[in-house]
């Protein structure tokens, strides 16, 4: 049975869709599904971003 790898993903992707989420009015579970990643991922990178910045991107 082969391990299941998780996906990276570079600060660049996460500052990109970030920006979709705050700046439409679209909802974060119908930029999930568009982009092929779960909705709570979105959640998290938002609260991360909200609560410092830095620590967001740099992960």
């Amino acid at each position: 049975m082969s391990k299941i790898q998780r996906r990276r993903f570079d600060a660049q992707f996460k500052l990109d869709t970030l920006q979709l989420v705050l700046e439409t009015n679209r909802k974060i579970s119908d930029i999930a599904k568009d982009l092929g990643i779960h909705p709570e991922l979105l959640y998290r990178w938002k609260s991360e971003q909200v609560a410092d910045p830095e620590a967001c991107v740099s992960r």
